[in-house]
């Protein structure tokens, strides 16, 4: 299984050369095979687009990523009750292996689809020095894009949050813990700090709200257990939906009047929210594509988190998110369904096979929809 060799590579940043090695496994996968084949490398991390004709803008483009969080542990994949266990069998080696079978397939056929893959090693980390740099250094477009992230159901999403990274510094004198009058605990009051933070953000089960939750608290070191810190940092993500109230502007004003004077706010990191429009016709094509494959009635649905579909959005190309169902991304039991593997492989084909026989236009005119 294709997905198992994927796994078997811990391709994360911590290890930039199995990025590399990954990516080299990839493009040896497609040696024999008549494809235009181009690699890059952004900010030391290395990407590789491979298109069925000698051009950047393509009919389709499959996106997806092959690293995965550094926090990975499970390096060898294993099959039990359906089910295929291993950092990156959801998010998403299962994805970009069916984006490399589907390639693979059309590469037999008499009439090779216009159809690319673009595969990166870095939207765990942000994504700027992958698609985004693919999108806007290079200039790749295409008509519509298909995100092959993993999810626990198999539908399709056409909105994600918006992200706000914040990290919070706060100074004061260091003292000997025997004498805590003598400061204001720096870790304490950015603890108390938090505490109000979190207080604007409502709670949530799911539901499509704003949520803020605090990721990184580091204060004092276990070398000095008797000395009360003078430094205190946290990061606080935020995911954002796109109503007013909840702007990445708005929210900052808010909690910056929570914050005491020796206090700090840096701004880390700042996306918007990506939405793709479901009256889209490629949309409708891959809603009643993926029907008739699954026997059953898709939705349109959302992303709390976010991936680079924000990329295409913000480059004005329609686009889809749909992967292999699973559980667990980012997390020790990660797995994905195998039959969803066939699944989404069987939808990637019809679609790219179908979309434009349904449309029926010239290529010339395809390339001007987005």
């Amino acid at each position: 299984m294709l997905t198992k060799e994927l796994i078997r590579f811990p391709s994360h940043v911590d290890e930039m050369q199995k990025n590399f090695d990954i990516i080299d496994f990839i493009k040896s996968y497609f040696d024999k095979d008549n494809l235009h084949i181009k690699q890059y490398i952004f900010g030391g991390f290395p990407s590789i687009v491979i298109t069925s004709e000698e051009t950047k803008h393509p009919n389709i483009f499959l996106s997806g990523h092959a690293d995965i969080i550094a926090t990975g542990t499970n390096f060898t994949a294993e099959e039990r009750d359906g089910k295929l266990f291993g950092t990156g069998a959801m998010d998403m080696k299962g994805g970009v292996a069916c984006m490399m079978a589907v390639m693979k397939y059309f590469v037999s056929q008499k009439d090779m689809p216009s159809v690319g893959l673009m595969i990166t090693t870095d939207e765990e980390v942000g994504g700027n020095n992958g698609t985004k740099a693919l999108l806007s250094k290079e200039g790749y477009r295409c008509n519509f894009a298909i995100i092959n992230e993993g999810r626990d159901e198999y539908d399709i999403v056409l909105l994600e949050k918006g992200r706000v990274d914040l990290k919070f510094i706060v100074r004061d004198q260091a003292a000997h813990s025997a004498y805590p009058w003598r400061t204001k605990n720096a870790a304490e009051v950015l603890m108390q700090f938090l505490l109000e933070v979190k207080k604007l953000f409502p709670k949530t089960n799911g539901d499509w709200s704003s949520v803020g939750t605090t990721t990184v608290l580091r204060a004092g070191t276990d070398n000095a257990p008797n000395v009360i810190p003078s430094k205190a940092e946290a990061l606080f993500t935020i995911r954002l939906t796109e109503e007013a109230r909840w702007t990445a502007t708005e929210i900052l004003e808010r909690i910056s009047k929570l914050a005491p004077e020796n206090l700090e706010i840096k701004v880390v990191r700042s996306e918007g929210a990506a939405r793709s429009d479901a009256s889209h016709p490629y949309v409708q094509i891959l809603k009643q594509v993926a029907e008739d494959v699954t026997k059953k009635k898709m939705k349109f649905a959302e992303n709390h988190g976010g991936s680079d579909a924000r990329f295409f959005g913000e480059a004005r190309i329609p686009f889809a998110i749909l992967g292999p169902a699973g559980y667990g991304h980012h997390s020790p039991d990660e797995y994905a369904h195998i039959d969803s593997y066939v699944t989404h492989f069987n939808v990637l084909k019809e679609f790219i096979t179908t979309a434009p026989k349904t449309l029926q236009t010239p290529m010339e005119k395809l390339r001007k929809i987005s």
